[in-house]
């Protein structure tokens, strides 16, 4: 896991990794490197501008729901919240598993989207509320068997991978 850390943080891998390593104690190295790899600080830096913009407000979210397939270990994956969003769960049963876990989370992913679409918001009686992203909060949706909203989770690991790309 460090030697692929190296590759991408060079000298800085070490700082990057530990930063890691705090954040999540009890996850596995192919985690952490998963984790490593793909920083949100792109889609913050979009949410941010979107906000200064002081138009139509952006909502953040984490999709961390895992597949119950091949014993969890493809996580969740990228695009893995495509069947939630479109309510195909059970159409896509390769990836989600189907079944009722699965088809209860499309409900709440799937309605946000439809409300989103329609109304530039994504609440809806079956979430959390989901605050408009601000850069100061920076509320992020977690998408999982229960969903919650969390204020800027990673800033510290952000900074440090920041400064490690600098």
């Amino acid at each position: 896991m460090r030697k692929r850390a190296a590759d991408r943080y060079g000298e800085k891998a070490g700082m990057v990794a530990d930063a890691y390593r705090k954040a999540y104690p009890h996850v596995k190295p192919v985690e952490l490197l998963s984790r490593m790899f793909s920083v949100r600080t792109n889609a913050v830096t979009q949410a941010d501008r979107k906000a200064a913009l002081k138009a139509a407000p952006a909502y953040v979210y984490q999709f961390n729901w895992q597949t119950p397939l091949l014993d969890g270990r493809p996580r969740a994956f990228h695009c893995a919240e495509i069947p939630f969003v479109f309510y195909n769960t059970d159409v896509s049963a390769f990836a989600t598993g189907g079944g009722v876990e699965a088809r209860e989370l499309a409900a709440k992913v799937s309605d946000a989207w439809i409300n989103f679409a329609r109304k530039g918001d994504p609440n809806h009686k079956g979430l959390p509320n989901w605050p408009k992203h601000t850069p100061d909060a920076g509320p992020v949706m977690y998408f999982d068997k229960t969903c919650e909203v969390k204020n800027d989770p990673d800033r510290e690991l952000r900074k440090v991978v920041d400064q490690a790309m600098a």
